[in-house]
């Protein structure tokens, strides 16, 4: 598990093992995203709608996140409390956000089923603390985690495959006669 701080980078700057700790960019802070490469980081990106969405200062900020080194997601713009809103919203930024070549995060919101999470490359929880703490929002939880074990094996599945042709001088299922 990573902890994403935003603002407190001097802080991590002093802390020796950082590997549990990534840099969450938020619009309008004014952050950098060289701050997480400086530090050896991951870095990942809030849309600010808790504190109010902006969306002049999103785009900002998804410009200076195109031509970081490295970004884990983007956050696409939500409604606190309203998965319908939000599910709205990822509708009209995910296909944006993943044009810029940047990973879309679906920020799942009170009463959002699990069985109609949208495709994104990461899930987070937001809304109420009741809805984070309810079954609704664990059956996300367990959702997005066996997606994740799926990608995973896939993953693993594609590297074994590519070791053995490798190996045998197979590539694109023909022989490798060169």
């Amino acid at each position: 598990m990573i902890y994403y701080v935003s603002g407190s980078t001097a802080s991590l700057a002093r802390y020796p093992d950082r590997r549990r700790f990534g840099f969450l960019m938020t619009p309008g802070a004014g952050n950098a995203p060289t701050v997480a490469a400086d530090l050896g980081i991951p870095m990942a990106a809030d849309n600010g709608a808790f504190s109010g969405f902006d969306e002049h200062e999103f785009r900002l900020m998804l410009a200076k996140l195109q031509r970081a080194p490295s970004v884990e997601w983007v956050a696409a713009p939500d409604v606190v409390c309203d998965w319908r809103a939000t599910a709205a919203l990822f509708a009209e930024w995910s296909d944006r956000i993943r044009e810029m070549g940047l990973p879309v995060a679906y920020v799942a919101q009170d009463g959002q089923p699990a069985n109609e999470l949208p495709e994104c490359e990461c899930v987070f929880l937001g809304g109420s603390t009741e809805w984070k703490l309810s079954p609704d929002a664990a059956a996300i939880a367990d959702a997005a985690a066996e997606a994740a074990i799926k990608d995973l094996e896939h993953a693993i599945v594609k590297l074994t495959n590519t070791r053995r042709d490798l190996k045998t001088g197979v590539t694109n299922n023909k022989t490798n006669t060169q």
